[in-house]
């Protein structure tokens, strides 16, 4: 058990204004670790904090972050009181090759200010802040469990599941909102030979947004890679696959390869080739939701290109 009990003093002074702050803040942590056995451990820790924002959020300026945004505050110190906690239990049994944890954390953050964004018909934001005491509450609960099955392949799952319930001040309306997820990520390592390495990753993403409890926006992703590999003497060829979607969709599913051969001339020297874009893709675009807003991202990609890259020491 580590308990620790300090008292910090904050001063923020500017010479600007004239409600400064000066205060002394009592901020315990206590953490507590518990084996069961020699496979099972036990821990969990609490903390309270204080938390004050960014210091550019302290002076009386209109800030551009990009072409179409802004950010302009009060001038007011944000003073956020932070409750952060977590449980979790951990697995290891070396003899079976199997590893496991699961965890629960939950924060509740307790601040002064709330944000305040106002949206225009062009795609304009203006993000301020306001005095207004609310709360942000976050839960989330993770899991991971990895085995070895062989010498040759590992596979490990790994779960999420996150809640967020906060208040945001949207075009002069107060909204409660409450944005859900779920993710499944499944890695596997393969090594048949010395010679060949193949791994493989899955994610599913499947997010939800709520304002006033009713359902807002609904978006789901999905993620898969896969790297294959295989050296031979002074030779190594590796083949690179991801494919890419987005419910509801922007674009159709995207799918990239790229191959590359690299040959050790000696030890302080080698060339490689790389086949790049393969498919020849063009765009590659994402959409996200927070609650209230759904944002879709586009990029444009170079095309198929081929190129020689050479390394050596003198």
């Amino acid at each position: 058990m580590q308990v620790t009990t300090p008292f910090n003093y904050y001063l923020f002074d500017r010479e600007i204004e004239v409600d400064n702050l000066r205060f002394f803040a009592f901020e315990p942590a206590l953490r507590l670790k518990y084996e069961v056995n020699n496979n099972i451990k036990f821990l969990t820790t609490s903390r309270l904090e204080r938390e004050f924002g960014s210091l550019r959020s302290y002076f009386p300026n209109t800030i551009i972050i990009n072409y179409r945004e802004l950010e302009r505050y009060n001038r007011k110190f944000q003073n956020n009181s932070v409750l952060k906690s977590k449980v979790s239990l951990q697995y290891e049994n070396i003899f079976n090759s199997l590893f496991g944890s699961l965890s629960y954390s939950y924060s509740i953050n307790n601040s002064n200010l709330i944000y305040a964004d106002d949206y225009f018909t062009n795609g304009g934001l203006i993000t301020s802040t306001s005095f207004n005491s609310n709360n942000n509450i976050k839960h989330n609960i993770s899991s991971r469990i990895s085995k070895r099955f062989t010498r040759m392949w590992l596979i490990s799952l790994n779960g999420h599941c996150f809640t967020n319930t906060f208040q945001r001040q949207v075009n002069n309306q107060m909204l409660d909102i409450e944005n859900k997820s779920k993710e499944l990520i499944i890695e596997t390592n393969f090594n048949p030979n010395p010679s060949m390495d193949v791994n493989f990753y899955l994610r599913n993403s499947f997010n939800k947004s709520f304002v006033f409890s009713q359902l807002n926006r609904k978006v789901t992703q999905l993620s898969y890679k896969t790297d294959v590999s295989y050296s031979r003497n002074h030779h190594q060829i590796n083949i690179k696959g991801e494919y890419f979607n987005t419910y509801p969709q922007i674009v159709h599913s995207i799918f990239f390869v790229d191959v590359s051969w690299k040959y050790d001339l000696n030890k302080q020297a080698f060339i490689m080739i790389v086949l790049d874009n393969i498919l020849d893709r063009s765009v590659y675009q994402t959409s996200t939701t927070d609650g209230f807003t759904a944002l879709g991202n586009s990029f444009e990609l170079r095309p198929f290109q081929v190129y020689l890259t050479t390394t050596f020491t003198l």
